[in-house]
């Protein structure tokens, strides 16, 4: 609901407490001036007016509840035919819209010669409805279940009484002559927040016309003229000039009034419907995005499956023939000719090169799968580096590149899947190795930032061209310079890095320069109950 809707429905309770305030003021006033001043009042008439208008508020606090409800629920019994009746009763005031727009649907046809409406073209105009003359045009639509529409009835049938009210105490304290004629200025400020521009003019016009009636009837002897000796001006309701300059003054004043009023209200209301239609649209756009976002996710765990499973289906052909290929170079199948021992070397070192894709490719698959949960378990990071580290000493060596370690003390656990993160190191340590010239150096830090474990693999190799970095965690991607520098490789090592660390919650970046060497940071998450366990076991 728009807070202009909202303040609507609010305002009614507003508005109620806010009357018995001004019968209490207006008691008060009474009495003070009555008694200790002297003056004399036409208190009776007044006491009328202010017990009628207290009645007219008992009756609205009992009738707003209803109009606050979203649906409401009429109880069972007779009680739903009291109910009626105080809603008719407290809402009769506001039927004065409903009236002006039957009276313009009859008169509508009578406007038009007989031979004009048999022959008149096209389909008549919408008929404005209540809703539409009370309610202010910015929260048309908004509006379901009617709740606005029922609080736009219920304060124009107050703003309307309190008119009435404002125009008999002003008959019964000088008429004319009193300068709080001008009270009903705050009347049409209320309806300008209220309610919509037209019910604004209309609140206006019949507070002008009340006044009017009271000065005019005054002033023609068609009422009663009740004097208030506190009034300098007393006789003047009886000069016709002084009679039409105050309803002038008040008129010009009180449609002055409405017209800046509504003016400013329908911008506010404009500003907020814009907003909340813009807030709906971002909602409307994000069920969008996330909508997509799980037909991507959808996609991308059957384009795993089906990746998973064409490896899977691959693998053990590939193994047997690897198998046999390597019997027949070693000799069990007999003696056979040199050439024929290249071609089959050749073939060995292929098919060996298809089962490490193979393998990748489960890896990756496993990883993208989200299948830790199942697998999951402590994992010590720093132990694991350090064995990865003794795995890879013989890799390093023929190489020629040094490997070290930097690892902060008091790692703690964290828990994941311990196949998977050993993939993660195995490739980071060995792309840095293979990338990396004789001579270089190839470096594994790991230390605890901000609850989380930060892994650091930095060498002094290659580098990566700029342009291809946005695609390095992509499939079977190898860098222009890599492919150069070695033929080894299957494309899909960083692919499962990048996996794997998503996998855990984490996440993986990169820092390069071509030829000054790449550093690889991956950031995880540390296991809160294994921070606890181990801070009860030193304790």
């Amino acid at each position: 609901m728009l807070p202009a809707a909202a303040e609507l429905v609010e305002r009614n309770k507003w508005l109620i407490a806010l009357r018995w305030l001004a019968i209490a003021a207006v008691s008060a006033a009474v009495e003070i001036v009555r008694k200790p001043l002297g003056v004399t009042v036409a208190s009776a008439p007044i006491w009328w007016v202010m017990g009628a208008l207290a009645v007219y508020n008992l009756l609205l606090a009992d009738v707003s509840r209803f109009f606050r409800a979203a649906a409401p629920k009429e109880p069972a019994g007779p009680l739903p035919l009291v109910t009626r009746g105080l809603v008719a009763l407290a809402l009769a005031p506001a039927q004065l819209p409903r009236l002006w727009l039957a009276f313009g649907r009859l008169a509508q046809p009578l406007a038009l010669p007989t031979s004009a409406r048999r022959h008149r073209e096209g389909p008549p105009p919408p008929r404005a409805t209540l809703d539409e003359v009370l309610v202010p045009r910015e929260l048309w639509g908004l509006d379901p279940d009617r709740v606005v529409a029922r609080a736009a009835t219920l304060a124009s049938a107050q703003i309307t009484v309190d008119l009435v009210a404002v125009a008999a105490l002003v008959h019964f304290s000088g008429g004319i002559e009193n300068p709080f004629i001008f009270y009903s200025l705050f009347h049409v400020v209320i309806a300008s927040i209220l309610l919509s521009r037209p019910a604004t003019f209309l609140k206006a016009a019949l507070g002008f016309a009340l006044i009017a009636a009271v000065g005019v009837g005054e002033w023609l002897g068609l009422l009663t003229h009740v004097p208030l000796g506190l009034l300098p001006a007393e006789g003047a309701y009886r000069s016709g000039a002084f009679v039409l300059t105050q309803l002038f003054v008040l008129g010009s004043t009180l449609f002055l009034t409405a017209y800046i009023a509504s003016a400013i209200s329908a911008h506010q209301r404009s500003y907020e419907r814009e907003t909340v239609q813009l807030s709906a649209d971002v909602r409307h756009k994000n069920d969008l995005l996330q909508s997509a976002y799980k037909r991507i996710r959808n996609a991308e765990r059957a384009k795993s499956q089906y990746m998973r499973k064409v490896a899977h289906e691959l693998k053990e052909p590939l193994a047997a023939i690897q198998m046999l290929l390597r019997a027949v170079l070693d000799g069990f199948a007999g003696e056979f000719p040199e050439r024929s021992r290249d071609f089959m070397e050749r073939a060995e070192r292929r098919a060996r090169e298809l089962s490490l894709v193979t393998q990748d490719l489960l890896n990756l698959s496993r990883a993208r799968e989200g299948r830790v949960a199942v697998e999951a378990a402590e994992v010590r990071l720093d132990e694991l580096v350090e064995a990865i580290v003794a795995t890879m000493q013989d890799a390093a060596a023929r190489a020629g590149v040094t490997v070290t370690t930097e690892i902060a003390p008091a790692i703690e656990p964290i828990e994941g899947d311990p196949a998977g993160l050993q993939q993660l190191l195995g490739n980071l340590v060995s792309n840095a190795i293979r990338y990396t010239p004789r001579g270089g150096r190839v470096t594994i830090r790991l230390r605890e930032t901000d609850g989380r474990l930060r892994v650091e693999v930095a060498d002094t190799g290659i580098g990566i061209p700029a342009d291809d970095l946005h695609r390095i965690f992509d499939e079977f991607y190898r860098a222009a310079n890599a492919r150069a520098h070695t033929g080894d490789g299957t494309g899909l090592g960083l692919a499962i890095v990048k996996a794997v660390a998503e996998q855990h919650g984490g996440s993986v970046s990169v820092e390069t320069t071509v030829g000054g060497g790449t550093c690889f940071t991956v950031e995880l998450p540390v296991r809160e109950a294994g921070k606890g366990q181990r801070a009860e076991e030193r304790r």
